[in-house]
């Protein structure tokens, strides 16, 4: 099937039937998470869609960094791009690891635009969870399951970790590129009132390097919506009376006490942060965390 979707691509239908039948092991493909090579866009339509900014982050940053290249120029290493679109006036159609793994090809029209981001967000988020399957840290999975009832993955990373009632903040060591998750339950109350509870409460237990900074939420940032039946709060976060701050984002679910809130942070000055949040997003919602309900 592959080959057949595939044939007038450039990707050899005979090259991939001798790698399957002989199970050779894929290279791994090339450039990084977020970047995708976009082949035939003469009019540059869909490398505008898909750099538009991604939302909720500080400073603006393309949603995807588009490669432009030809048909003429899709060989070699070309093949081995971790996404790949090819635009064309056949119907829709996509492959996953035809030349390298992991590797996403699609064959489209410019019409599809819409219909191309999501399966290229779609993508991104699976690999991200399958790199957190492989990098996870099981002794605080099990802190999170004792104290609140989650089994959820921890990024192997946060070692730190500070507890006290109905909350308990996983970091990272590094200073200048902090990653944090944070696990809250609130009393039960309307969702409008979600995001200052939470503030509340991050105000409560995470403090700065002076005695009186302390982490809030930039209220007027916050933005819900709802997915898989999850709330989904993504904005800006700041520790007041210090000079840091950044993106957040936020999954909470509703309980018969209240809700748990499953919430993720990132300070990395002079760095680009959105791959850093579309991991920390995949920590917080994923179809696999089970709430012990």
């Amino acid at each position: 099937m592959r080959s057949v979707l595939f044939a007038g691509i450039m990707i050899a239908c005979t090259l991939l039937g001798c790698r399957q039948a002989s199970h050779h092991r894929l290279p791994s493909s090339s450039a990084r998470a977020g970047e995708v090579l976009v082949v035939g866009d003469t009019t540059g339509q869909l490398a505008s869609y898909l750099s538009r900014p991604e939302p909720g982050l500080p400073q603006p940053e393309p949603r995807f960094d588009v490669r432009p290249t030809t048909q003429v120029q899709l060989k070699g290493n070309a093949l081995l791009a971790r996404a790949i679109v090819i635009l064309s006036n056949k119907p829709y159609a996509s492959g996953h690891d035809l030349n390298a793994r992991p590797q996403l090809v699609i064959e489209a029209s410019a019409k599809d635009s819409a219909r191309i981001l999501h399966d290229l967000l779609a993508f991104e988020e699976q690999e991200s969870y399958a790199f957190l399957q492989h990098n996870h840290h099981p002794k605080m999975e099990e802190k999170i399951r004792r104290q609140f009832g989650v089994q959820m993955k921890v990024p192997e990373a946060m070692r730190a970790s500070k507890t006290s009632k109905d909350f308990l903040w996983i970091a990272t060591n590094g200073a200048e590129n902090l990653r944090s998750l944070c696990v809250l339950r609130l009393p039960d109350s309307p969702k409008a009132d979600w995001a200052r509870a939470i503030d509340q409460m991050l105000s409560q237990h995470i403090h700065g390097d002076q005695a009186s900074s302390s982490m809030h939420l930039a209220l007027a940032t916050v933005q819900i919506q709802q997915e898989r039946g999850i709330h989904l709060l993504t904005g800006q976060w700041m520790m007041e009376g210090d000079a840091m701050g950044g993106p957040f984002v936020a999954s909470v679910k509703k309980t018969r006490q209240g809700a748990l809130v499953l919430l993720a942070f990132a300070y990395a000055p002079e760095r680009e942060k959105r791959n850093i949040m579309r991991q920390l997003r995949t920590v917080v919602f994923n179809e696999y965390i089970s709430y012990g309900e």
